[in-house]
């Protein structure tokens, strides 16, 4: 429980053996937890120099630049990391496609939006995150309502009563003119 002085560690740790992953890991996770985006700049970049092939780096990166609105960097950096991601890592491909989406749909770009999702579905056709955001939103745009149905029913058989998802799948139901179902969810 003593974040500060865990972080000192870490921090001495990566500066006397840069090339120790584990150590890089808990100083990121330590940034994380207390929301620190600069400091997970630092590390993501720092990351991506000493462990190019790792993707993680990528993918946090990514989020931090989000969270400052820096959307042109978040999607550099997601297509970069896509780059390095095996193919066999469907899970991961899928993460960083419904990512770009986010992004895609942060900038009003909606068509890349919908492409980067239907990509992230193509690799893993489970990511509930993506089924239940591409869902809301074709649902705001009232456009593909079936396809959305499907998409938000999906997400919330795959969930254990998520109130997001759940919120979701109500909404395209009442979208759809169907609210005594909407109102059961």
């Amino acid at each position: 429980g003593k974040t500060d002085e865990a972080r000192f560690q870490f921090q001495l740790i990566t500066e006397m053996e840069p090339s120790n992953a584990a150590a890089w890991q808990q100083l990121l996770n330590l940034a994380l937890k207390s929301e620190d985006i600069p400091e997970v700049i630092r590390i993501c970049t720092r990351c991506q120099e000493l462990f190019p092939d790792a993707p993680e780096y990528y993918f946090y990166l990514g989020i931090a630049y989000f969270q400052q609105e820096k959307y042109q960097d978040a999607l550099d950096t997601y297509k970069a990391g896509l780059e390095i991601i095996p193919e066999t890592n469907v899970g991961l491909k899928s993460d960083f496609y419904g990512q770009i989406g986010d992004i895609y749909y942060q900038i009003k770009n909606m068509p890349e939006a919908y492409k980067a999702y239907d990509e992230a579905l193509k690799y893993n056709d489970k990511n509930v995150v993506v089924l239940n955001n591409y869902a809301y939103f074709l649902s705001l745009e009232e456009r593909d309502l079936e396809k959305a149905l499907a998409m938000a029913s999906r997400a919330t058989a795959l969930t254990d009563n998520n109130p997001t998802y759940l919120d979701t799948h109500a909404w395209v139901l009442f979208k759809l003119g169907r609210v005594d179902e909407a109102r059961k969810i």
